[in-house]
């Protein structure tokens, strides 16, 4: 099985470690997918705070792609499954959809 490298404040180049983490995280994010060119017009909404579950999107004339970024910090199913729980309520109340 492979191990997938963390994404820790240790393991990143020190030149960067003036930025929160988690926005470090979510711009991470961002250039991994604005390479896609089904991407290529992603935006990136950087901010921490309440941002309404919406950290980068894109709409086209076909649809509207919403990305949220979650640099949870700690290893375990049920941390992560609490975040994204709280992440599918806040969609659901500031996008209108329903999860």
């Amino acid at each position: 099985m492979w191990n997938a490298p963390r994404f820790r404040r240790e393991e990143i180049n020190p030149r960067f470690l003036s930025v929160e983490i988690g926005a470090l995280f979510q711009r991470f994010v961002w250039e991994v997918l604005s390479r896609d060119q089904d991407y290529a017009q992603l935006l990136n909404f950087a901010g921490a705070g309440k941002d309404g579950a919406i950290d980068l999107a894109e709409t086209t004339e076909e649809v509207r792609s919403v990305v949220e970024c979650k640099h949870i910090g700690t290893d375990g199913f049920q941390e992560a499954r609490d975040r994204w729980r709280e992440v599918a309520r806040n969609i659901g109340s500031n996008l209108g959809v329903v999860i």
